[in-house]
Protein backbone atom coordinates (compact mmCIF):
# COMPACT_ATOMS: atom_id res chain seq x y z
CA UNK A 1 0.00 0.00 0.00
CA UNK A 2 1.38 3.14 -1.05
CA UNK A 3 1.81 6.29 1.29
CA UNK A 4 -1.21 9.02 1.68
CA UNK A 5 -1.28 12.33 2.84
CA UNK A 6 -3.62 12.96 5.46
CA UNK A 7 -6.72 15.24 3.80
CA UNK A 8 -6.38 19.13 4.36
CA UNK A 9 -10.60 19.43 2.88
CA UNK A 10 -13.05 16.53 4.80
CA UNK A 11 -15.86 16.07 2.80
CA UNK A 12 -19.18 18.11 4.50
CA UNK A 13 -20.67 14.78 5.17
CA UNK A 14 -17.89 13.39 7.05
CA UNK A 15 -18.32 16.89 9.45
CA UNK A 16 -20.75 15.55 11.14
CA UNK A 17 -19.10 12.67 12.74
CA UNK A 18 -18.54 11.99 16.32
CA UNK A 19 -15.52 9.78 15.24
CA UNK A 20 -12.49 9.98 13.32
CA UNK A 21 -10.16 6.88 13.49
CA UNK A 22 -7.70 6.75 10.62
CA UNK A 23 -5.47 4.69 13.11
CA UNK A 24 -2.56 2.32 11.78
CA UNK A 25 -2.64 3.68 7.49
CA UNK A 26 -0.19 5.23 5.93
CA UNK A 27 -0.51 8.81 6.52
CA UNK A 28 1.97 10.98 6.45
CA UNK A 29 1.97 15.01 5.93
CA UNK A 30 0.87 17.51 8.91
CA UNK A 31 -1.95 17.76 10.84
CA UNK A 32 -4.60 20.15 9.11
CA UNK A 33 -5.12 23.43 10.84
CA UNK A 34 -8.53 23.14 9.77
CA UNK A 35 -9.28 20.16 11.52
CA UNK A 36 -10.14 21.83 14.70
CA UNK A 37 -13.35 22.76 13.37
CA UNK A 38 -14.71 19.75 13.20
CA UNK A 39 -17.71 18.44 15.85
CA UNK A 40 -15.60 15.66 17.10
CA UNK A 41 -15.29 13.48 19.85
CA UNK A 42 -12.66 11.12 19.13
CA UNK A 43 -9.57 11.90 17.33
CA UNK A 44 -6.87 9.09 16.19
CA UNK A 45 -4.14 9.05 14.13
CA UNK A 46 -2.31 6.53 16.09
CA UNK A 47 0.63 4.49 14.00
CA UNK A 48 0.95 6.86 10.86
CA UNK A 49 3.61 8.77 9.08
CA UNK A 50 2.48 12.07 10.66
CA UNK A 51 5.12 14.94 11.12
CA UNK A 52 5.28 18.63 11.60
CA UNK A 53 4.33 20.24 15.08
CA UNK A 54 1.05 19.64 16.22
CA UNK A 55 -0.99 22.55 15.19
CA UNK A 56 -1.98 25.15 17.86
CA UNK A 57 -5.09 25.24 16.72
CA UNK A 58 -6.21 21.76 17.93
CA UNK A 59 -6.69 23.17 21.51
CA UNK A 60 -9.89 24.69 19.93
CA UNK A 61 -11.61 21.88 19.66
CA UNK A 62 -15.15 22.07 20.68
CA UNK A 63 -16.23 18.75 21.88
CA UNK A 64 -13.28 16.22 21.34
CA UNK A 65 -13.35 14.17 24.52
CA UNK A 66 -10.10 11.76 23.34
CA UNK A 67 -7.13 12.58 20.73
CA UNK A 68 -4.17 9.56 20.18
CA UNK A 69 -1.52 11.28 18.25
CA UNK A 70 1.28 8.25 19.31
CA UNK A 71 3.55 6.72 16.98
CA UNK A 72 3.58 9.44 14.46
CA UNK A 73 6.55 11.53 13.63
CA UNK A 74 5.76 14.54 15.09
CA UNK A 75 7.70 16.81 16.46
CA UNK A 76 8.20 20.39 18.33
CA UNK A 77 6.34 21.09 21.46
CA UNK A 78 2.76 20.30 22.56
CA UNK A 79 1.12 23.36 22.39
CA UNK A 80 0.26 25.34 25.20
CA UNK A 81 -2.95 25.63 23.54
CA UNK A 82 -4.18 21.80 24.23
CA UNK A 83 -4.89 23.35 27.85
CA UNK A 84 -7.78 24.69 26.23
CA UNK A 85 -9.42 21.24 25.17
CA UNK A 86 -11.71 21.19 28.69
CA UNK A 87 -13.51 18.58 27.30
CA UNK A 88 -10.89 16.17 26.81
CA UNK A 89 -10.88 12.84 28.74
CA UNK A 90 -7.83 11.15 27.28
CA UNK A 91 -4.72 12.47 25.27
CA UNK A 92 -1.59 10.34 24.08
CA UNK A 93 1.26 11.10 22.76
CA UNK A 94 3.41 8.47 23.23
CA UNK A 95 6.30 7.55 20.52
CA UNK A 96 7.10 10.51 18.79
CA UNK A 97 9.75 13.06 18.06
CA UNK A 98 8.47 15.60 20.15
CA UNK A 99 10.59 17.46 23.10
CA UNK A 100 9.44 19.04 26.80
CA UNK A 101 8.60 20.21 28.32
CA UNK A 102 5.20 19.13 28.97
CA UNK A 103 2.84 22.60 29.36
CA UNK A 104 1.68 24.00 32.22
CA UNK A 105 -1.42 24.33 30.60
CA UNK A 106 -1.94 20.69 31.17
CA UNK A 107 -3.82 21.78 34.84
CA UNK A 108 -6.45 23.19 33.46
CA UNK A 109 -7.88 19.34 31.95
CA UNK A 110 -10.15 18.93 35.12
CA UNK A 111 -11.70 15.93 33.27
CA UNK A 112 -8.61 14.08 32.25
CA UNK A 113 -8.92 10.12 32.79
CA UNK A 114 -6.18 9.08 30.62
CA UNK A 115 -2.60 10.95 29.78
CA UNK A 116 0.29 9.38 28.01
CA UNK A 117 3.28 11.43 26.94
CA UNK A 118 6.65 9.43 25.68
CA UNK A 119 9.74 9.80 24.37
CA UNK A 120 9.84 13.49 25.24
CA UNK A 121 13.49 15.24 24.32
CA UNK A 122 15.19 17.97 25.45
CA UNK A 123 16.29 19.39 28.95
CA UNK A 124 14.86 17.47 32.50
CA UNK A 125 11.86 19.33 33.16
CA UNK A 126 9.49 18.74 36.80
CA UNK A 127 6.60 16.63 37.11
CA UNK A 128 3.69 18.35 35.35
CA UNK A 129 1.08 20.11 37.29
CA UNK A 130 -1.71 17.50 37.55
CA UNK A 131 -3.21 18.28 40.55
CA UNK A 132 -6.50 19.48 38.99
CA UNK A 133 -7.37 16.34 37.05
CA UNK A 134 -8.76 14.52 40.33
CA UNK A 135 -10.28 11.75 38.57
CA UNK A 136 -7.37 10.52 36.50
CA UNK A 137 -7.24 6.39 36.32
CA UNK A 138 -3.90 6.38 34.14
CA UNK A 139 -0.89 8.04 33.86
CA UNK A 140 2.22 7.25 31.64
CA UNK A 141 4.78 10.05 31.58
CA UNK A 142 7.82 7.14 30.19
CA UNK A 143 11.11 8.95 29.11
CA UNK A 144 10.36 11.88 29.73
CA UNK A 145 13.14 13.75 31.43
CA UNK A 146 11.07 14.00 34.75
CA UNK A 147 13.42 15.28 37.04
CA UNK A 148 12.38 16.02 41.03
CA UNK A 149 10.14 14.18 43.29
CA UNK A 150 6.91 13.22 42.85
CA UNK A 151 4.15 15.65 44.24
CA UNK A 152 2.38 14.93 47.30
CA UNK A 153 -0.89 15.62 45.29
CA UNK A 154 -0.54 12.18 43.74
CA UNK A 155 -0.88 10.08 46.60
CA UNK A 156 -4.66 11.43 47.01
CA UNK A 157 -5.58 10.92 43.62
CA UNK A 158 -8.26 7.98 43.81
CA UNK A 159 -8.92 6.76 40.60
CA UNK A 160 -5.23 6.64 39.54
CA UNK A 161 -4.63 3.02 38.79
CA UNK A 162 -1.92 3.38 36.71
CA UNK A 163 1.59 5.07 37.46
Amino acid sequence: MSPATAPSRIPPSATSSACSDLSRNYLNGTIPRVWSTLPLFNLSLQGNRISGKIPPELGRFPVIQSMNLENNRLEGHIPEELGNVISLQRLDMQGTAMYGPIPLSISFLKHLTELRISDLDGPSMTFPPLQNAKILTELVLRNCSISGEIPPYMGTMEYLKVL
